[in-house]
């Protein structure tokens, strides 16, 4: 009976599928939760690994009792005469309750044996946190779905009937207020959206290769074609001509190794750009915010509403391309200061008044797509304006996302975003990305991708404005 009090833990997290281990021909191999569970229901693992570990475990190589275990973060097979099966989990004694312990239990079966379980072998300790490490380097945060919304609801069991996800939908409704009811037809209709959606966060969990967690965002009940059309609605084809930057000019032998343009006064809050398609206009101003910033050591918080309103090589909340942008600020003059042409997130009367510009572009240049050079660009100039696939940006939560391309078409450009720096985790490179979603997405706004192999195709249309 005690150890339910593991499985009850189990069922609070996501259903991950930890990639990346290095595996060896005849060594063992990471599995998924639902194989592993596939031997539970056949064998009884997990009660025998519970009799052996309350038995007398070894912690440290020393005989214990009264040892109490946790959640399993990590399991694992080994195929021999017949096979052994792995599982990491936490543990503490009931002395030391937040005093947390690496164990591992390995099961050795045999299925033309009776009975099937042969051997069962229980070790906790230091040796056991260094082998977790090393089979399971990118496992994830385990966070609940449901602790976006209430935390004392982090003791239910995983939602998996259409009765639990109604739960989940009716609590976002309430950190998320919509205009329906309860009673209305849409209610039902972005519950089944909502539905679906929820289907698809559990396998970005289980596909993503990098340490990035998929959960339930302020876009749950959006379906992929409102979310593409509002948020990310595609960038309009280039009508001027940019030139393209020298970059054998680039000095790449002495580049930091990391670079955050935010701990350098470079880059303006988080702003949002509500259900306008305004995104392009976010990038350019972010981009124009730090280059105005290192020419002139002042960061002014630039107005994206005078593009959406005045830039006619653009399309307002239907979309644009910061390279048209550009342009657009040298022919109208400059750009106003947020508080003076502030957002409404809707096209409106182009209302510039000129004597409150304050910023102004002299030019602009396309950035090479090697992102070794983007690095070295952006350590020496400021943020970049990029084009990016959100496609999976829907329901990011945090973490270093790396799509596989089959998910995140890298010549299917359609969010404009902001490059301020780059970093590595864990040995993971990556960017941070500004986006215009508001604080309370991602991580506060933020969103870091793989660096290196041109994740989402980050690296397709980087830009800059030339201020003097």
């Amino acid at each position: 009976m005690w150890f339910s009090l593991l499985f009850v833990g189990y069922f609070l997290f996501p259903n991950y599928v930890l990639s990346g281990a290095n595996t060896l021909v005849g060594g063992w191999s990471k599995i998924s939760e639902a194989d592993f569970m596939e031997y539970e229901q056949q064998y009884s693992v997990m009660n025998e690994i519970g009799t052996n570990l309350l038995a007398s475990p070894l912690v440290n190589g020393v005989r214990t009792s009264g040892l109490r275990p946790d959640v399993p973060f990590c399991f694992a097979s080994q195929v021999v005469q017949g096979i052994k099966l792995k599982v990491f989990f936490q543990a503490h004694t009931d002395s030391q309750p937040d005093n947390k312990i690496t164990c591992a239990s390995v099961v050795w079966i045999v299925s033309w044996y009776k009975p099937p379980v042969q051997s069962i072998h229980t070790t906790c300790g230091n040796a056991q946190s260094l082998e977790a490490e090393h089979l399971c380097p990118k496992s994830r945060p385990k966070r609940d779905l449901l602790n976006e919304f209430d935390k004392h609801t982090t003791n239910m069991v995983r939602p998996t009937t259409d009765a639990d996800v109604k739960i989940l939908f009716d609590m976002f409704l309430e950190k998320y207020p919509r205009q329906y009811s309860s009673s209305s037809d849409e209610y039902n209709e972005r519950f089944e959206i909502f539905k679906t959606n929820y289907q698809v966060i559990q396998h970005l969990n289980e596909i993503e290769r990098g340490t990035a967690v998929y959960g339930i965002t302020k876009f749950m009940d959006m379906s992929e074609e409102e979310y593409h059309r509002t948020l990310a609605p595609g960038f309009t084809r280039p009508l001027v001509p940019i030139q393209t930057l020298n970059s054998a000019e680039l000095d790449t032998t002495n580049i930091p190794d990391s670079m955050d343009w935010r701990k350098h006064g470079a880059v303006t809050e988080v702003k949002n750009q509500g259900s306008c398609g305004s995104c392009w206009a976010f990038s350019t101003t972010g981009n124009v915010e730090g280059q105005w910033f290192l020419k002139h050591k002042k960061l002014i918080s630039l107005s994206e509403q005078e593009l959406v309103d005045c830039d006619t090589l653009d399309s307002g909340c239907g979309g644009g391309l910061p390279s048209n942008a550009y342009k657009s600020i040298e022919k109208l003059g400059g750009l106003e200061p947020e508080k003076d042409y502030p957002y409404v997130g809707e096209g409106e009367k182009c209302a510039i008044k000129r004597s409150d510009f304050k910023v102004f572009v002299n030019n602009s240049v396309a950035l090479p797509k090697d992102e070794v050079k983007l690095a070295a660009w952006l350590a020496q100039n400021g943020p970049i304006s990029i084009g990016i696939n959100a496609n999976l940006m829907q329901f990011y939560w945090g973490g270093i996302s790396h799509p596989w391309k089959i998910f995140c078409n890298p010549k299917s450009l359609d969010h404009g975003v902001l490059i301020v720096g780059y970093g590595t985790e864990n040995g993971t490179p990556f960017w941070i990305i500004k986006n215009s979603w508001g604080p309370d997405w991602g991580e506060e706004g933020y969103y870091r991708i793989y660096r290196g192999d041109g994740s989402c195709g980050l690296n397709n249309m980087a830009t800059s404005s030339i201020v003097d």
